[in-house]
């Protein structure tokens, strides 16, 4: 089942309007690209049209069942190739979100997708392409009470 973020409206209503770059994140737990594609189509739906300044963001993160789902890294790699294909057949972007262990070790974004890396260190040794960098969990914000991630946009990287 397909969870709406509680303030997704809200946030990218008042982001857009602050003059904000604005883009989705997708937690998926996909295990088929049927279930990938149906989610893109999802996405698709509730975006209605809205342009975005972001490609859509896909986190797969269900390693504790990736054996229980008897799958191998090919079919998670074509997972998130059929996310993404089926966004792009409705004029969306997919990027993949993950950490530098799970890029160097499972994911061949076998068409250079953009990539968000998670790597929470002063100074990322990842040899790989991105565009944007996941530093820390632990950030603080004016007006958000408790700790909120802090990304940083490598404007040399095209998204």
């Amino acid at each position: 089942e397909i969870k709406m973020d509680d303030y997704y409206a809200q946030n990218i209503a008042n982001a857009s309007e602050a003059g904000l770059d604005v883009g989705v994140y997708f937690y998926t737990t996909a295990n088929t690209e049927e279930k990938a594609r149906e989610q893109a189509r999802w996405i698709v739906e509730q975006l209605d049209g809205r342009q975005l300044d972001y490609p859509i963001a896909f986190d797969w993160e269900e390693w504790a069942r990736f054996q229980q789902y008897g799958m191998s890294i090919h079919d998670l790699n074509g997972i998130f190739e059929a996310f993404c294909d089926e966004l792009e057949k409705n004029g969306y972007s997919g990027m993949l979100y993950s950490s530098k262990n799970f890029l160097n070790n499972f994911w061949e974004n076998r068409n250079n997708r953009t990539v968000w890396l998670a790597h929470y260190v002063d100074e990322t040794d990842y040899q790989g392409a991105f565009a944007i960098w996941q530093a820390s969990a632990y950030g603080r914000m004016d007006g958000i009470s408790g700790d909120v991630d802090l990304n940083i946009r490598l404007n040399e990287m095209p998204v």
